[in-house]
Formats: C-alpha cells, structure tokens, sequence
C-alpha cells in the first residue's frame, strides 16, 4: 500500500492490481475530491461519470477534469441525491441538505439568497417545491412492496470502494447506493418516465451499463466475488411517482443463445472508457465527437418524407 494525501484525508492505495479498499464514513464531498486530476494528477481515482465523459467527448473530458474547469453542480443532481438520502438514511438529510425557505428566490444578487448560502454552508440547497417532491418521492418509494423488497435487505449504504485496475494500472471508484450482505446491488434513479423503452434509451445514453460494470468489478475486488445481480430502482420525479426495477444480469432477449446481458455491454464500454483514457493521456491528444470530417446526413424521418414527394 501507497499512503496518498487527498485534501485532508490519507488513503492507502494498493500498489499492485486485484486489491481494493473501501470506507464507509467518506464523505460525498471528500469522495468526489479524490477524482480532481488537476489537483491530484495520476493518483486521481477515476469515477463512471468520468469514464462516461471521456466516452460522449474526451475534449470536453480534458476541459473540465483534467483542465480543471469545473462544471457547476446541477439543480437535478441535488434532487436525485435527496430521494437518496430520503430513501436510506433520512435521520442524516439535514445534515446533507439546506431548504430554501418559500418565498426565497436563488437568485445570488439578493441579500436573502446570500444569507440562505451563509446559512447551508457545505450542505446542498433543495428549493422549498423541491423538498416537497422529494418527501413525496420517498413516501411513494416507502409504500411500494417491490421498492421495500428490495431496499429493506441488510448491507451497506453509499460504501465507498477503490482498487487498482489490473490492465490499465489505473485508480478506480465506486459508491454504489446499496450493497446488500446477500449480493444485490441496488441503484435508486429518478427518471422522467421510468416506461420501459424509455427509460432503457435514456439509461445506456447516460452510461448506466458503464456503472454496473464498473461496480461489480469494484465489489469483486473487494470481497473476491461479482455481485449476484444489479437493479436500477427507478422513480419518476412528478406525481404519481410511478417506480419500476430492471434486473442488469438477466439476458434481455430470451432467444438469443449468446444469453447478452447489459452487464456483458457495460463491460464492453467500461474497458473501452478505461483504454481510451491511457491513450488520450500518453498521446497528449483529446479528440472531439471525431477526427474526420462527417458527412451530412438528413434525419430518416425527413428522408422518409422526400422520397413520398417523389
């Protein structure tokens, strides 16, 4: 083990591959320092949102994390992080989070918003319409029989996990929402619709294969054994906070005999973010959506409607 300093706090870091370390009492604020290239270079410890960003553009990956020009935090992920809290430890939101008063506007001109800011110090700001809907959110979760399934099995909540990845030497993190003593993984998303095909669209946009792969391995490094299954409990975010579960090991098309899960393409994409990171940084070379010049394409629904006026 490597002792490494990351702000305040000391990590032992594994020197050789298939070795992890986890802690349980890292705060989100402190987890998310450890991934800061710019301040921590190549002992940074790489997170799915970053593999994810470094998949969509590494251009846009090397400005914001590597350059260090960072991104300010969305009102959304705020929302998101409260339905967790809410959902796993409500008796810590307060320490988390900051409501706004009613009447407040978020507005940074106005000496009330500035005394609201003064007032939260390090804890995230939820507007008083927000923490409505929250509370809402985790009573609909509270009172649905498939959602207590499975948040009530015993485990480990927001565990944070890191190891050394054994092909690419890189430091890597997870911290999944729910790691149960009996091997399940469960993932509580918010969603606009949580519709089958709309969700399962909008999921693999935003990397969630990336993540179950990236975490299992993370587990698998720490307790020598892959997660049993992966479930997105996913909840959307207006009223009546229809909820739904998607199994991640399950082959999604019962006749093909290959038995393809999205774990299996989550996998594909997680080592292909990992190696694309290593090249990006030894070539010195970022590239944008592409190095080639694209040809213009019309949109099939447009291209459809030409060849009817033929």
């Amino acid at each position: 083990m490597s002792k490494m300093i990351y702000g305040e706090i000391e990590i032992d870091i594994p020197d050789e591959p298939n070795t992890a370390w986890s802690s349980n009492d890292l705060s989100i604020e402190a987890y998310h320092d450890l991934g800061n290239i710019k301040k921590h270079g190549d002992n940074a410890i790489l997170s799915k949102s970053q593999l994810s960003d470094i998949l969509d553009c590494p251009a846009r990956f090397k400005y914001f994390h590597v350059d260090g020009n960072r991104e300010s935090d969305k009102d959304y992920f705020n929302v998101g992080n409260a339905i967790h809290t809410l959902a796993l430890e409500p008796t810590t939101f307060h320490d988390r989070f900051y409501v706004i008063p009613e009447g407040i506007r978020r507005d940074k001109r106005t000496e009330a918003f500035k005394a609201c800011i003064a007032e939260a110090g390090f804890r995230k700001m939820l507007t008083s319409a927000d923490f409505e809907n929250v509370g809402a959110m985790a009573k609909a979760l509270a009172s649905n029989r498939k959602a207590m399934t499975l948040l009530e099995g015993t485990g480990r909540i927001e565990q944070s996990i890191m190891w050394k990845d054994s092909v690419t030497r890189l430091n890597l993190r997870t911290r999944p929402d729910l790691r149960r003593d009996d091997g399940l993984i469960v993932d509580i998303k918010t969603a606009n619709s949580a519709e089958p095909h709309k969700f399962m669209r909008d999921a693999f946009d935003m990397h969630y294969d990336v993540s179950v792969a990236m975490t299992s391995d993370g587990v698998e490094q720490l307790t020598g054994k892959r997660p049993d299954n992966y479930v997105f409990l996913v909840i959307e975010k207006k009223p009546p906070f229809i909820i739904e579960a998607y199994d991640s090991f399950r082959p999604f098309d019962p006749d093909d005999m290959t038995n393809f899960t999205y774990y299996d393409a989550g996998n594909y994409r997680y080592r292909k973010a990992l190696d694309l990171f290593v090249e990006c940084r030894k070539s010195g070379n970022w590239p944008s959506y592409s190095d080639k010049i694209n040809p213009m394409e019309v949109p099939k629904y447009e291209l459809k409607k030409l060849e009817g006026e033929k």
